[in-house]
């Protein structure tokens, strides 16, 4: 639909520059069409719109649209993610529902410390987090939000972040991303 109609097609995200807008440019620039950014101050206002029908669709992240989601007021089209939600199973990927092949946009959280903290303390750390997220009732009120639950090294956390951080910064750069 949005290369039969170059321009036309609106894409609501939680604010200019955020993961959702640059996760819309990621997605035009791998479909080769042209969509229509609208930058709102958060998910919730873009899901307003959505289901005001005064934009066409948004990007919201799973925590913010599952609600909406689940109670049927939205369709879910498909999730960004490589892999299939186990909250929503039934959903496709944007590789399965459109065809674009290694499109991923996700959010993540991962916890941080200033620079110099001592490796011991990071240890037990991250050991009380993996911990955490291993356990039954935390593992499930995440996943019920749309989470999928990682962990793992703050070596491997370090590789994601600065990978997440060079992809990024070239998908704000083609699509000539400014921050206001």
């Amino acid at each position: 639909m949005a290369k039969a109609r170059p321009g036309q097609i609106t894409f609501g995200c939680a604010g200019n520059g955020s993961g959702s807008h640059l996760a819309g440019e990621l997605l035009s620039t791998m479909a080769g069409v042209k969509m229509n950014h609208v930058p709102y101050k958060g998910d919730a206002p873009s899901l307003t719109d959505v289901l005001g029908q005064q934009i066409n669709v948004a990007l919201p992240t799973s925590l913010a649209g599952m609600p909406q989601v689940k109670s049927g007021k939205l369709r879910a089209l498909a999730v960004t993610s490589k892999t299939r939600l186990p909250s929503l199973p039934d959903v496709p990927t944007v590789d399965e529902a459109l065809g674009i092949s290694g499109y991923e946009a996700v959010s993540w959280g991962g916890f941080m410390v200033p620079s110099g903290t001592s490796q011991a303390i990071i240890a037990k750390m991250n050991s009380e987090f993996n911990k955490a997220l291993q356990d039954p009732e935390v593992r499930d009120k995440l996943m019920a939000q749309g989470a999928q639950i990682a962990g793992g090294t703050p070596e491997a956390f370090n590789a994601l972040l600065r990978a997440e951080v060079s992809k990024w910064k070239r998908v704000a750069d083609s699509a000539k991303v400014r921050l206001d």
